[in-house]
C-alpha cells in the first residue's frame, strides 16, 4: 500500500510537471516546511484579527522563500527581489501613513528586479511575438486606474501609476517566461489591484481578509519556485551533451547518487556548471 501511495503521488507530480512545465518543490525541505507553517499561522491570525501577531508572521513568510531560493536558485536578482518584497511588508505592516510610500517604493524595487530577471531570459522577444499579453494587462491596469483615480489620496496619485506600470510589466514578463510564473504574476497583480481599490474605498475591508494576502503569498511562491525550476530546465538544455554520458565526471556521479535519494528537486542542489 505504501508503494502504491508513493507511485500515485509520483504520477500526480509528473502530470503536473508535464502539463504546467513545473514540478512543485518537495515540502520536506526546512524552508518549505517553515513556509507552510508560517503561512498557515499568519492566515489563521489574520482571519481572527489577532494583531500584531498576524503582522509579525506576515513578515516571516517571504524570508522562508528567500532561504529556499538562495539554496536552490541561481539568480541574485530573484533573491534581491524577495528582500525588497519583505522590506515592503515590514513598512506596510507598521500601519503608518508616512511609511506607506516607503513600502510602495520597496515593492517597486522588487518589481524592477523581477523585470530585469525575466528580461535576461529573453521575455521581451516573447512579448513582441505575443502582444496580447501586454495589451491585456495594460487594459486591465488602465481601467482600474481610471475607475479609482479621483477617489485616491492626492499624495498617491503620482506614485501609483508608476507602480502599476511596473507591476503590469512584471506580470506580463512572468507570463511570457512560463505559465507557472505567469500565474504568480497574475496573483500578485490581482492582490495589488485589490489594495488599489481598497485605498479608493471601492471594495469592502473584508476583501483584505479573504483575498489580498492569500493572492500575494502564493503569487510570490509561484514566481519563486516557477522561475527556479524553469531556469534550471533551460540550463540543462544548454549543458553540452559530452558531459552527460561521461561516468567519471563528478556531476554525473553526483547525479546518480542523488537519484537514489527521495528528493524531487535534487538537480537544483548540484553545483553550477558555469
Amino acid at each position: 500500500d505504501r508503494m502504491t501511495h508513493q507511485e500515485g503521488k509520483q504520477s500526480i507530480r509528473e502530470i503536473i510537471q508535464r502539463f504546467f512545465k513545473w514540478r512543485p518543490p518537495t515540502w520536506r525541505t526546512p524552508e518549505m516546511i517553515g513556509f507552510t507553517i508560517i503561512t498557515t499561522i499568519h492566515l489563521a491570525l489574520l482571519f481572527t484579527k489577532k494583531e500584531p501577531y498576524a503582522s509579525i508572521f506576515e513578515c516571516m513568510i517571504v524570508p522562508t522563500l528567500l532561504l529556499w531560493a538562495f539554496r536552490h536558485g541561481r539568480s541574485r536578482l530573484l533573491c534581491l527581489a524577495l528582500i525588497f518584497c519583505d522590506g515592503g511588508d515590514i513598512f506596510l505592516e507598521t500601519h503608518q501613513d508616512h511609511l506607506f510610500l516607503a513600502g510602495m517604493a520597496s515593492f517597486a524595487l522588487a518589481h524592477i528586479c523581477f523585470i530585469a530577471m525575466f528580461s535576461i531570459t529573453g521575455t521581451p522577444r516573447t512579448l513582441i511575438k505575443r502582444p496580447w499579453i501586454l495589451v491585456g494587462y495594460l487594459f486591465i491596469a488602465s481601467s482600474l486606474l481610471w475607475w479609482s483615480w479621483f477617489d485616491l489620496p492626492i499624495m498617491l496619485r503620482i506614485g501609483i501609476p508608476i507602480y502599476t506600470l511596473l507591476q503590469m510589466t512584471t506580470a506580463s514578463s512572468a507570463m511570457a517566461y512560463s505559465w507557472i510564473t505567469g500565474l504568480g504574476g497574475m496573483m500578485f497583480l490581482t492582490s495589488d489591484c485589490l489594495i488599489l481599490l481598497q485605498l479608493a474605498h471601492k471594495v469592502s475591508p473584508l476583501v483584505q481578509l479573504i483575498l489580498i494576502m492569500p493572492l500575494y503569498i502564493f503569487g510570490v511562491f509561484f514566481l519563486t519556485t516557477g522561475y527556479c525550476y524553469h531556469s534550471h530546465q533551460l540550463e540543462r538544455k544548454k549543458t553540452p551533451q559530452s558531459i552527460a554520458p561521461c561516468s567519471t565526471h563528478p556531476h554525473h556521479a553526483s547525479l546518480h547518487l542523488w537519484r537514489l535519494l527521495p528528493h524531487d528537486w535534487i538537480l537544483l542542489s548540484l553545483p553550477s556548471t558555469r
